[in-house]
């Protein structure tokens, strides 16, 4: 008898982007401003990013910082990212 696959269901929230998309889309978006810039991502709560319903993280990358939610599309998040860590902006 074939097992019946039952989505998971990780919060309460859709999400469209990952830890490990906020990872790449913060190195692509630090790539285009200034490659040489470290970037340093920390989670909005340190034991769970996905604790209150919706993941979210604080990029850094130099002197600047964004806030990334997860609901937000990959598009979103860039436009976002390469926005705030510009310097100057």
């Amino acid at each position: 008898m074939p097992v019946e696959k039952t989505p998971a269901i990780w919060c309460n929230v859709g999400v469209s982007i990952s830890d490990s998309d906020v990872a790449a889309l913060a190195r692509a978006a630090v790539d285009r401003i200034d490659p040489d810039l470290d970037v340093r991502i920390e989670p909005a709560d340190p034991v769970d990013p996905y604790r209150w319903e919706s993941g979210a993280w604080t990029v850094h990358a130099g002197s600047a910082s964004s806030y990334i939610v997860a609901s937000m599309t990959s598009e979103e998040a860039l436009d976002k990212l390469v926005r705030d860590l510009t310097p100057g902006r």
